[in-house]
């Protein structure tokens, strides 16, 4: 996954995201990002628990990460009518 640059210190980066709906609750997964999940019991939460998934997920030690969710591409589906879809992400860094 690249980055690009944007003004000052915030890389722009775009990621998709998996939602699944199971059981009355969601969790979604970033695909560029293997093993980097969260879950929530609505879309905000499950955003929200993203944005410190994905700042975990590229933090080490030294250096951690501020991530923010800046656009979700596309129409969101209603629920429970589909069970998965994926959405681009933007993202700050």
């Amino acid at each position: 996954m690249e980055g690009v640059r944007g003004g000052g210190n915030m890389d722009l980066r775009t990621v998709t995201l998996t939602v699944h709906w199971e059981d009355g609750h969601l969790w979604g997964e970033v695909q560029e990002m293997p093993g980097c999940f969260a879950a929530g019991q609505s879309f905000l939460e499950l955003l929200e628990a993203l944005q410190e998934a994905i700042g975990q997920w590229l933090s080490d030690s030294d250096h951690p990460h501020n991530v923010q969710i800046i656009d979700v591409k596309g129409e969101l589906p209603s629920m429970p009518e589909r069970t998965e879809w994926s959405r681009e992400l933007a993202i700050s860094v």
